[in-house]
This record gives structure tokens, sequence and C-alpha cells, in this order.
């Protein structure tokens, strides 16, 4: 809490903090009355990031068993918390609700893992309405990536986004291999961390010989140059079949996999960032269906810069 009190603004007030999981490591995550602050201690220093409060949409909270995820959109990109704990989850959430405008100087931040566009698509407080009209958000990778080269497609893909100059966020997250050391010992850090795809849908494949509620997975550049990547899950087939028969849904995707930085030791027992050249590529998709009364909120306050399809099959 000393790490917090020292980033804390005079006229900042604590709305809640409780520790949660983002990117599945422990944080000490405060909501205030300006942003959300998501605190990790390392062994040398303590690493923030913050997000203003007044730009983040699509709030939701799904409860399980003894936690609770909540997951919201800010820049486009999909912010999850988990394993919140269920019985102080409701004030949590409450808590993340603007109640105050955020001054637009503060506003405009650049913490280490998100970047934002100063005073660009700026988003209006009332597109949190939106979530009055969500049935479910599903988040699901897409399966059958390395048949009929549909790796090599992704790859294509992935190389034309960084010719045109693409990505919002820096390599590796913006992690120095130090901090890797310190804060991400057994696990791999990516390069295109969070990255989101051009464009994105789905379609109903009913001629497939194994299964005719086969849904494909198709990214492209735009909408017009879209390409066959890969298939919902078979166990997810008929729940999202039957979701999309019943309301409207948008879309978004990010990438997993590629090459990645890994610690490894060397044969002197010194602890060293390794850079794992790994070329296969996959797609992490987010359907959220929705109401048709939502509709308009989504072309008011241009949510998205996304959009989901159905086939007429």
């Amino acid at each position: 809490m000393k790490e917090l009190a020292k980033i804390l603004e005079d006229d900042e007030n604590i709305r809640y903090a409780t520790i949660a999981k983002h990117n599945n490591k422990n944080h000490l995550i405060t909501t205030t009355n300006y942003r959300i602050i998501f605190l990790k201690k390392g062994i040398f220093k303590t690493q923030f990031v913050e997000i203003p409060i007044d730009q983040i949409t699509q709030l939701q909270m799904e409860t399980h068993v003894i936690s609770a995820t909540i997951t919201f959109l800010y820049n486009n990109q999909l912010i999850m918390i988990e394993k919140v704990n269920r019985l102080t989850s409701k004030t949590f959430f409450e808590s993340m609700k603007t109640q105050q405008p955020f001054e637009i100087e503060k506003a405009v931040v650049e913490p280490k893992f998100f970047k934002t566009q100063q005073n660009e698509n700026l988003i209006k407080q009332d597109t949190n309405k939106f979530e009055d009209f969500v049935v479910k958000r599903i988040l699901i990778n897409a399966v059958g990536t390395k048949y009929e080269n549909r790796d090599k497609t992704l790859l294509s893909i992935i190389n034309k986004m960084k010719e045109d100059e693409l990505f919002v966020f820096d390599k590796y997250g913006g992690l120095k291999n130090k901090e890797i050391i310190e804060e991400y010992y057994d696990e791999p850090v990516y390069e295109y961390y969070s990255e989101s795809y051009p464009a994105q849908a789905i379609d109903y494949e009913p001629t497939n010989e194994f299964d005719p509620n086969a849904i494909k997975v198709l990214i492209g550049m735009d909408y017009d140059s879209l390409q066959h990547i890969g298939y919902i899950p078979k166990t997810d087939n008929t729940t999202i079949h039957d979701l999309a028969n019943k309301y409207q849904f948008i879309m978004g995707s990010t990438i997993i996999g590629g090459k990645y930085k890994i610690v490894a030791t060397d044969d002197n027992g010194e602890e060293k960032v390794r850079i794992i050249n790994n070329k296969e590529y996959g797609a992490r998709l987010t359907i959220t269906f929705f109401e048709e009364e939502g509709t308009s909120l989504l072309a008011a306050n241009k949510i998205f810069d996304f959009r989901g399809q159905k086939s007429t099959c």
C-alpha cells in the first residue's frame, strides 16, 4: 500500500482495492475516482498500469462458484480481471463505473502495457449502457490453424500488419530483459502481446463432412480479404449457433503464439533471456452477443472497429 500512496494524486480518492489476477499474475487492483490502477510488486521494483475509468466500456462480470471474472474494453482491447473474491465482487464491480468526469490531461497516459491514443476515438460515458443489452460474451481460441497452410496465412497477415505499421503496442509488452527475468521466469513473453487482427468474421459450414454445425473463422487485413484460418472448437458450435440465431453479435480477435522471450539458464548457471523464433500463430476471439436494441449505441458511439458476420446459409 505504500507504493500505491506514492502514485495517488492529491484529489484522488480510493473507491475499492482488491487482490486479483490480471495476465495470470496477482495484482493489487485499485479503483479511484479517476482511474483503475494495476499494481504488481517485483523483486527490485513495483510496476503499475493505469487506465482512465471513463474510457472503459462494456463492463461485465461473470460469477463462478468461489470467484468472479470482470471484463471490459479499453482502447478496443479486452481487459480481463480474474479470481476476484465472489463475496466482494459486486462492490468492486460497481466501483469501476464512472461517477465523475475524468480530466483530459489525466486521461492521456501511456502506461507500460497499454498505449492510449490522444484525443482519438474518445468514447462517450453513456456507452456503458450497451452492457444492459449484452447477453453473453465468449472468449475462445480458433482451432485447426495448423492445417492446409492456414498458419502461413496468419503469418502473411501479421507480416503485412508489420509492413503497414499497424501494431499498437511495444514488442514484448515493452518489457526489458531484466524485468522478464524478475517477473516472468517460467512464462513466455510474446512479441505481439495483445495485438488485434484488422478484420475477422465467422461463417457456417453446413457441408463440412465431419461436422454439419462447423463454424469457420476468417481473418484478414480488411473485410474484403478475409481468409479461412481455422474453426470454432466443436464443443462450442451449438452454443454459438443458438446465440447467433437469437441475437446480434460483434467480434474482435487478438494474435496468440509466435516469437517469444523466455528465461533460460546458461552453462555458467546464469539466467539469460532467450528468443524463441516460433512461427506458429493463432487467433483468440471475443464474440459478444447482444439484443437488437444495443445496435443504436454501437452506431452512435463507434465503440468498435470490428464487426461480426454470420452466413445466411
